[in-house]
């Protein structure tokens, strides 16, 4: 077996090397399919705004991931302390979202009496650290299972459009999560938090009803030091991805096996991973895409195939239903001045 024979064997054996290069060339693909999109785009445009916008973007993701990551640190090492048959990979997603939970208390009980400050939860992070520090052992890293290496590339599909999102936008680019951050900007501004007395927005629809979350934002921009909430809930948008991401996985390990938890993780999110909701132009556009094909199907359709018994729809061409989409997409797309 010659060199060439082997190489080509040994990447063979290795379904993750074949998955990750089918994933880079469907997304070239793609890509390509997508150069006449008719919704506008500019990549120099976006590029430019993206490096104007980094220093401010970019260092405030440094630190809300530096400090959010150490707060889930100092979790995993208590989960550990307390069970030590714990694994990492379980301990870490435990600590990630138990800052959550963390900074739901945190704010309830020391919000009231204005204790809910950057110093105090410094005072409070140090402490645990000293305390967890002589237990604190390193940590060895395996080759992951198949199921946490294709979680892994979908967390990396998902960097692609969520990283250059993220930097390019100080507020999330999304309609009607303004509310959260006005709530957090209140307690970064007073310095209390009232449980009972913190909507200064005035809105909470009940799709944006999540608890605490405010006190989250609140608790990692108090904790890294920023000044404005709306930049620690933008800098969010690629972690809290990842760990939708990473969590599917464990969920679908859990109920099933490693293998159905790797075929779950990709699909359950795949709208983290292409962005939708953020760049789509509206909610409303794939009905309306439904809707006009329906519609065009309907009148494509002779008087004699009418007249049948069948109940089969013509097929439109696909340069009509192309023009299909276009125009659904631009009477969905919002006016370029409302703001959205």
């Amino acid at each position: 077996m010659t060199t060439l024979e082997k190489r080509l064997h040994s990447i063979a054996s290795e379904p993750l090397l074949i998955i990750a290069a089918a994933a880079v060339i469907f997304s070239a693909i793609s890509l390509y399919e997508l150069r006449d999109f008719p919704w506008p785009h500019d990549l120099n445009a976006a590029c430019t705004a993206i490096l104007k916008l980094a220093p401010d973007t970019g260092a405030t993701a440094i630190k809300v991931w530096a400090f959010w990551a150490w707060s889930a640190l100092l979790i995993a090492g208590f989960v550990r302390k307390l069970d030590p048959d714990v694994e990492w990979f379980d301990a870490s997603l435990i600590g990630m979202t138990g800052v959550w939970v963390l900074a739901y208390f945190a704010g309830t009980l020391l919000g009231p009496v204005g204790l809910f400050r950057g110093p105090t939860l410094w005072l409070l992070t140090l402490g645990a650290t000293v305390y967890l520090w002589p237990n604190i052992s390193g940590v060895a890293f395996g080759r992951p299972s198949f199921g946490i290496g294709l979680a892994l590339i979908a967390a990396a599909l998902a960097a692609v459009s969520l990283l250059p999102l993220q930097l390019g936008s100080p507020v999330a680019p999304y309609m009607d999560v303004l509310a959260w951050p006005a709530s957090a900007q209140r307690v970064l501004t007073f310095g209390t938090y009232l449980p009972f007395n913190n909507d200064p927005y005035g809105i909470f629809g009940p799709n944006v009803q999540q608890p605490a979350l405010e006190l989250f934002y609140a608790y990692l921009a108090l904790g890294s030091h920023t000044r404005l909430a709306v930049l620690a809930e933008s800098s969010l948008i690629f972690p809290i991805a990842a760990l939708m991401i990473l969590a599917t996985y464990r969920l679908g390990a859990t109920l099933f096996d490693d293998v159905t938890a790797a075929l779950a993780t990709p699909i359950a999110n795949a709208p983290s991973i292409s962005c939708e909701g953020s760049v789509t132009p509206s909610i409303s556009a794939p009905h309306a895409i439904r809707v006009r094909l329906r519609r065009e199907s309907r009148n494509s359709a002779s008087p004699s195939a009418t007249s049948t018994k069948s109940t089969a729809v013509p097929r439109i061409p696909s340069s009509q239903r192309k023009m299909v989409v276009r125009n659904s997409i631009s009477a969905a797309a919002p006016p370029a001045d409302s703001g959205c």
